[in-house]
């Protein structure tokens, strides 16, 4: 039996990284609760005012008013609502920030595939060290993992990247080149002999 990763179809649009010379852009794409890592990212936003956050996905119920106040208090904080995955191309719209953030707390944190999405835009990742975060994310390389999920952590890391943005270009570059391990057609000539034995197999 074969372990495939959480694969995606390769991107129809070419997707080259690309050096930011103006403010650094930081988007988190997912559910927007404490779980995820959202009031890291806000404490973050408060710290850093000459760099940009961006949000996308569902408000919890529980945290909406709390995020809501926030958003409006903080200049540098966008929210772009749920993104429609059906009809518009998540990559394409993810290749148009610098940073991924993505300080999850959740404990039962899987493979998320906004990790494999983000490596296909060429967007490196700021992640907890939770769930399969560490060996999705090569810290150093095509990201970096946090010894801490705190704001202290996650504030220094982006601080680090922000200053360096020749760093910045060479995780960008990993990022993309290690999105090639989570195309499907990589393990297309696997799956297919995959699933021919097990048609064999369901004969005998």
């Amino acid at each position: 039996m074969s372990i495939y990763p959480n694969c995606r179809n390769r991107p129809t649009a070419t997707v080259l990284p690309h050096k930011t010379g103006g403010v650094l852009k930081c988007v988190s794409f997912s559910l927007i609760g404490p779980a995820k890592g959202a009031d890291v990212i806000l404490d973050c936003a408060e710290r850093l005012a000459g760099v940009e956050f961006y949000f996308y996905g569902r408000v919890e119920e529980t945290f909406k008013d709390a995020f809501e106040a926030r958003v409006s208090a903080l200049p540098n904080v966008f929210y772009h609502g749920v993104f429609d995955s059906v009809t518009n191309d998540a990559v394409s719209e993810l290749s148009r920030y610098d940073l991924h953030l993505f300080p999850s707390k959740w404990a039962a944190e899987g493979v998320p595939g906004v990790l494999v999405e983000t490596k296909m835009a060429a967007v490196p990742t700021v992640a907890s060290n939770i769930g399969y975060n560490a060996e999705l994310v090569a810290s150093g390389k095509d990201g970096i993992v946090l010894d801490e999920c705190t704001a202290e952590a996650m504030c220094d890391a982006i601080k680090a990247l922000d200053r360096d943005r020749e760093r910045l270009v060479s995780m960008k570059e990993a990022a993309l080149a290690s999105a090639e391990y989570f195309c499907v057609d990589h393990y297309l000539e696997e799956l297919v002999a995959d699933l021919d034995n097990g048609r064999k197999g369901a004969l005998r």
